[in-house]
């Protein structure tokens, strides 16, 4: 068995990749399907073995562990790329199904139109808290593949199959997750600030306190909003800054005490 990428290179062990399965009991393909089999049993195209060596392409998702076994990360079909990063849907769902007090999840990328996709993650269970789910999950994946909203259901939609029906949940619509209480603007650069974010972030309700990612944000918008700040208020906004002054009230705070902010 082995982890291979994009262009049939081995992965290491911690590193994700397609499974594919080779050797000796491997079977020549499928019975009067000569598409799907010159498709999934390949031969030259990984790295390291013999053009004559086939392998069979899975189509799921895994990396080795250190302790020699395999973890399986979902279907290769469920992989998506954002903002520049791929992403394994599947990953996020195993993490959230690990949490004691999940049933069923399931993570969609939804495109926001001119914000780009987004993730969101669906989850059923008992005593479910976003917040709290975001969290969890905050400490175990990098930024980029936390969900920018998570909802809670009571019951996970199934299609007649008895499975997920991700086509129903893509059809719902999705606010922020996020439960911090609403909060004014307290100035003039408040109010200011709160508009340049819903030019981009396309929200009706913004409160000084609300968390830029969990908004929907992510780094090309934190970009724009950057430039936007410099135009409009006269100040320095590197991009870095937009990672640490990740709400209305801090960015007005740092405006307010630059020389050249008004």
């Amino acid at each position: 068995i082995y982890i291979a990428g994009e262009y049939g290179d081995i992965k290491p062990a911690g590193i994700p990749g397609e499974i594919c399965i080779g050797g000796g009991g491997l079977a020549r393909g499928y019975v009067n399907l000569p598409d799907e089999t010159a498709s999934r049993f390949v031969s030259g195209w990984l790295q390291g073995l013999p053009s004559t060596g086939v392998v069979y392409r899975t189509g799921d998702l895994g990396r080795w562990t250190a302790d020699g076994e395999i973890e399986y990360l979902g279907r290769k079909d469920d992989q998506v790329k954002i903002r520049g990063f791929r992403i394994e849907l599947g990953e996020i769902e195993r993490l959230l199904e690990a949490h004691e007090n999940v049933t069923k999840t399931a993570v969609l990328a939804k495109d926001d139109g001119a914000a780009g996709k987004r993730l969101v993650a669906y989850v059923s269970g008992n005593g479910l808290d976003a917040d709290e789910l975001r969290s969890y999950l905050k400490t175990k994946l990098p930024e980029f593949m936390i969900p920018a909203a998570i909802v809670i259901l009571d019951r996970m939609p199934v299609n007649p199959n008895g499975k997920t029906d991700k086509k129903e949940l893509a059809r719902m619509q999705v606010q922020s997750a996020s439960k911090q209480q609403y909060e004014p603007p307290r100035n003039d650069i408040d109010e200011r600030l709160i508009k340049v974010w819903q030019e981009y972030l396309h929200g009706t309700s913004i409160g000084i306190s609300d968390d830029f990612f969990e908004l929907g944000g992510h780094s090309l918008l934190a970009l724009r909003i950057a430039r936007s700040v410099e135009t409009q208020f006269g100040v320095k906004m590197e991009i870095r800054q937009m990672f640490s002054l990740t709400t209305i009230k801090k960015m007005s705070d740092y405006i307010a005490g630059q020389p050249a902010a008004l």
